[in-house]
């Protein structure tokens, strides 16, 4: 985990809107993202009562959000200089290709256990009841680009665990990609078919 320096943005550190919340907005100076600013968020301070030890309370709770938010902003930041040093270890070609595209290869992506492969940085997660979950991800096959990845959604009971989820996702994807002709090639193949040997 990346070290965070967080400090009030502002002076003074705090502004009370009308409604009696008291915003803080902190920066944390140890980590800068891409454009070389550093991660930035205000946080809103509500007491539950008009007393010192609501205050205070509040303000516990907005320093818990404050080290979780720009915590995870500092691993990003940490992820991207990983990725940084590694592209520097990288030769790119000064000619990438050449030629004509149809004799070109591509390679075979594989998923995890899977053909098909569900792109991490799409999964979005949606509450539904304290144990289900709708799942949101875009899923492509191993021969498909980015562009042409199919969004599938399903409900998800977390205490299934990761791998049925993934199952369940493939399986949606499996749906939404068979065409009616490919259910109707594969009900004629098994009904008036015959299998000849190679």
């Amino acid at each position: 985990m990346a070290i965070i320096n967080v400090v009030p943005a502002n002076d003074p550190a705090y502004t009370v809107d009308d409604n009696g919340a008291v915003h803080i907005i902190l920066m944390d100076t140890a980590n800068t993202y891409a454009d070389g600013s550093n991660p930035k968020k205000d946080f809103i301070v509500i007491p539950a009562a008009q007393t010192m030890e609501a205050l205070n309370q509040a303000l516990i709770l907005a320093q818990d959000d404050a080290v979780d938010y720009f915590g995870k902003e500092a691993d990003k930041i940490a992820y991207r200089a990983l990725v940084l040093l590694g592209m520097a270890q990288v030769s790119i070609p000064k000619v990438i290709f050449s030629g004509y595209p149809a004799g070109y290869t591509k390679t075979y992506k594989i998923g995890y256990n899977a053909d098909e492969i569900i792109i991490s940085d799409s999964l979005q997660i949606r509450a539904l009841a304290p144990e289900i979950f709708e799942v949101t991800a875009s899923v492509i096959g191993p021969n498909e680009t980015r562009a042409q990845a199919k969004t599938v959604k399903i409900e998800w009971n977390i205490n299934s665990g990761p791998d049925e989820c993934r199952n369940m996702i493939i399986a949606r994807y499996k749906e939404l990609k068979s065409t009616p002709e490919d259910a109707i090639k594969t009900q004629l193949t098994q009904g008036i078919g015959t299998v000849l040997p190679e």
